[in-house]
């Protein structure tokens, strides 16, 4: 990536969280962020034309690849360059992996079209260093509260009103201990329950049982490993996926959501004091972490299971979606449409003709009475 278009993509420049908010108005600005990123990385030749000769062009590295004879190729579908490089090495089976939700924009690559009648593996966590099993296990503690928003959100340019919210949450609830992953050139308030790092190993700490609370931007992988561990949480989303991803945890009653465009500290004292005092969130937590740990079939042995499926029967016509070979009346429903306005047209004409009988009754009869 050429060195103006890095330093473009700082997530500094990016002001995530003066641009979180519900309202489709508002998102706009990051929206326009990327998609003048995008507009740059393609006007970039001599960028371009670099990544092809390193990648397409490199005819010694290709025939390597094509030598190797591969059964089955695996590329992230968001990105769907390395199916291209799949073809020209002569892979037969492909599979596409996603790290979210299959958006729009994949519904073409994996033949699952959008119909307009209708709307359609974690790290392991490794044990806690000695400094972070302190903090972790202090008797004279209730338990932990951690705090972090990802990499992309800078806290230097946290709101004031969320920053102050989370030190008056801190100086409230004394008896519990607060971990908080802050940038390196910001600074935080000395306050005797509250421990602020660079880094946290945040896998761990979640994993860990005097875990009560964990304050989050509902990232994918955030929200991935609270679940998995059973943890309740007050997620602020910020952008992107993060308010689908903190909907969907709030749905199953583990997880409070605040936006930041409504957010008071009233709000989050009293939401940090449920989730702290009602047992409730954590019940539901451990649920589906129970759900999530325990289904019969591991995803490992999902991920082999697919690839060695694919591998043996390549493309499968069978479990291709009906919709995609639809033609274009059935796809836009156009014959539903016809359909609907036919009778439409024959119920107005049927009043219409109704009206002009009935009217003409009524002045043919005063004719005859004149």
């Amino acid at each position: 990536m050429p060195e103006h278009a890095k330093k473009k993509f700082d997530r500094k420049e990016m002001r995530l969280w003066t641009v979180a908010s519900k309202s489709i108005m508002s998102r706009l600005e990051i929206v326009m962020f990327f998609s003048n990123l995008q507009k740059e990385l393609c006007e970039c030749k001599s960028f371009l034309d670099q990544q092809y000769t390193n990648l397409v062009g490199d005819n010694k590295t290709m025939s390597l690849l094509r030598d190797e004879h591969f059964d089955v190729g695996i590329s992230e579908v968001i990105a769907p360059c390395g199916f291209g490089i799949f073809e020209l090495i002569n892979i037969p089976n492909m599979i596409g992996a996603s790290a979210v939700g299959v958006v729009d924009s994949m519904n073409e690559f994996v033949e699952v079209p959008v119909m307009p009648s209708f709307m359609p593996s974690l790290p392991e966590a490794t044990p806690l260093d000695e400094k972070f099993r302190l903090m972790m296990d202090r008797p004279d503690r209730e338990g932990v509260v951690l705090i972090s928003f990802g990499t992309y959100a800078p806290t230097v340019q946290m709101p004031n009103i969320i920053r102050s919210a989370i030190l008056e949450a801190v100086s409230t609830f004394q008896n519990y201990t607060f971990i908080w992953k802050i940038d390196e050139d910001d600074k935080v308030p000395e306050m005797a329950n509250l421990f602020t790092h660079r880094w946290i190993p945040q896998a761990s700490l979640l994993r860990h049982p005097n875990l009560r609370c964990f304050i989050s931007h509902a990232g994918l992988n955030s929200v991935l490993e609270l679940t998995r561990n059973g943890k309740p949480a007050i997620l602020i989303p910020l952008f992107a996926d993060q308010h689908r991803n903190a909907k969907l945890v709030e749905r199953r009653g583990l997880a409070i959501v605040l936006y930041a465009e409504t957010f008071t500290k009233a709000k989050f004292i009293e939401s940090v004091h449920s989730l702290l005092q009602d047992d409730k969130y954590r019940q539901r937590a451990e649920r589906l972490s129970s759900l999530m740990n325990r289904k019969p079939f591991k995803l490992k042995e999902r991920l082999l299971s697919a690839v060695e499926f694919s591998a043996m029967h390549g493309k499968i016509e069978e479990l291709d979606v009906y919709s995609y070979h639809m033609g274009a009346i059935q796809y836009f429903c156009l014959d539903v449409i016809f359909a609907a306005l036919s009778l439409v047209a024959i119920s107005f004409y049927a009043v219409a003709y109704c009206t002009s009988r009935f009217l003409k009754h009524i002045l043919n009869g005063k004719n005859k009475i004149d």
